[in-house]
């Protein structure tokens, strides 16, 4: 049995272990979230880990989820630039993070493995799962509606998109790329145009 933490404890050693997650996967050659590296890297012992996750998928969620929140600062400081021209704004960043993950999924055994096991046992993202992209979104909207672009934004329109363009990027091993490349592009174009509509 693992060792009893206060709350605030238990918030400081979860964010040292995303922390420490986070240095696992870019790290060369690391093939999977070893939770045992994990726990020593974060100084509490494996049986303790138990008092944190049930199991290996919660916690690589919630290390993909705070990871997700710290590149949605880096975009909510370009904010500014999406004033030129909204939606395509919204369509590059999509995208453009899309592409980063497929190639790492694609090129890294631990990006492979972590996301399998966080996402391809579930049908779809849960509420909490959704909420750190819903809040950015709405956010995103109220930035531009406060500043000129007077638009509705659907933003759970915008992430059922997003994950469908997940399930279209499986169809890699019957669909050639530059096909598929060109579906994504399109479908992502169509549901941008569908969520954001302007006032």
């Amino acid at each position: 049995m693992g060792k009893a933490y206060s709350e605030e404890k238990k918030v400081e050693i979860k964010k040292r272990l995303w922390e420490e997650g986070i240095k696992l996967f870019h790290e060369e050659g690391a093939e999977e979230l070893n939770i045992r590296e994990l726990t020593k890297r974060a100084g509490i012992s494996l049986g303790s880990f138990y008092n944190f996750y049930t199991d290996k998928a919660t916690l690589t969620r919630e290390i993909m989820n705070y990871r997700a929140g710290q590149k949605l600062d880096i975009i909510r400081k370009t904010f500014g630039e999406s004033l030129k021209n909204p939606k395509e704004y919204l369509i590059n960043i999509i995208s453009s993070n899309f592409n980063d993950m497929s190639e790492k999924v694609n090129t890294k055994g631990i990006y492979k493995e972590s996301f399998t096991e966080a996402f391809d046992c579930k049908e779809h993202f849960d509420e909490e799962d959704m909420n750190v992209y819903i809040s950015f979104l709405d956010e995103l909207a109220t930035y531009w509606n406060q500043n000129g672009y007077k638009c509705k934004v659907d933003s759970r329109g915008i992430i059922f998109t997003v994950l469908e363009i997940i399930n279209m990027n499986k169809s890699k091993a019957y669909i050639p790329q530059a096909y598929l490349e060109v579906m994504i592009n399109d479908f992502l174009v169509c549901g941008i145009n569908r969520y954001v509509t302007e006032k």
